[in-house]
């Protein structure tokens, strides 16, 4: 159902960012299996937060939780077996390493580089 938490995200562990420029040397703590969760701060995620595939057009989001990471919740109902998808752009400011989305939604943007 609609705003019902999906699954409880953990925080593994915590990293800080030198700063949010785009060279990936200088933001050695982010990486594809990372959330933003401060301005220089990101988290590793546990599974299953580290499996759910990106979609321009999301069945859950995120909300910050009291472990340091994240819950996801429920957007609108979804059906049994229809797979969880998140979008990526909601949780970084910018996405070190931009890629071409291949979501196939109508209102695909084409390539992910944060909601900056």
């Amino acid at each position: 159902a609609r705003g019902r938490r999906v699954f409880r995200g953990v925080a593994l562990e915590t990293r800080r960012d030198n700063d949010l420029s785009d060279d990936k040397e200088e933001n050695n703590g982010r990486d594809s299996h990372t959330v933003q969760t401060d301005w220089n701060t990101h988290v590793l995620m546990d599974l299953p937060a580290v499996l759910v595939n990106h979609s321009c057009q999301a069945n859950v989001g995120i909300q910050e939780n009291k472990f340091g990471a994240y819950d996801f919740f429920a957007l609108r109902d979804i059906s049994n077996g229809e797979e969880v998808l998140w979008d990526y752009e909601t949780s970084e400011y910018t996405i070190v390493s931009q890629f071409a989305c291949s979501c196939g939604a109508p209102n695909c943007r084409g390539v992910l580089k944060g909601y900056q």
